[in-house]
């Protein structure tokens, strides 16, 4: 234990206060997005709840390949469909895969990949992404901070359940 070391008492409602400026700027950014016939394909099927995941995977081996890199935010559909067909596992292959073929991922995509972890158990792994994320520059937001905290929720009862 640190001697002089004060504790910290804040609550997870006032760490939320942390996020919302960054949130609220973010909102108002004007951009514009130029997407393929490929990218409006990914994005409606994923918005219809219907995908599968064999032809969400599909749909990845056609992103990668499209020159120019499709927009993040396709990837970042796909990824969050993949995730509630409770394929954790493929959308951590397809992060990397996306890292390997030039895509950036911003904070949308690492809070699906934290996600993925937190379902597959491996919390720690979580907390390598958080690393990441910060190292890149990048805010950690509500999303990020709900993923992690269930996260260590599920371990602490599940190692608590193990002592019973």
């Amino acid at each position: 234990m640190n001697v002089g070391a004060k504790p910290c008492h804040r609550s997870l409602s006032s760490l939320s206060s942390l996020f919302k400026s960054r949130i609220q700027k973010n909102v108002h950014r004007n951009t514009v997005l130029i997407q393929s016939e490929l990218e409006v394909e990914v994005r409606r099927e994923c918005k219809t709840g219907h995908l599968k995941l064999e032809k969400a995977l599909l749909y990845f081996e056609k992103l990668v390949e499209t020159r120019p890199m499709p927009l993040v935010d396709t990837f970042n559909h796909l990824l969050g469909s993949v995730m509630k067909l409770k394929g954790a596992s493929e959308v951590i292959s397809m992060y990397k895969r996306m890292k390997h073929h030039g895509v950036d991922p911003g904070l949308y995509t690492s809070n699906i990949l934290i996600n993925a972890f937190h379902h597959l158990e491996k919390i720690e792994y979580g907390f390598c992404v958080l690393s990441d994320v910060m190292k890149r520059g990048l805010e950690p937001d509500l999303v990020t901070v709900d993923s992690l905290v269930c996260g260590l929720c599920f371990v602490f009862s599940r190692e608590s359940n193990r002592c019973s």
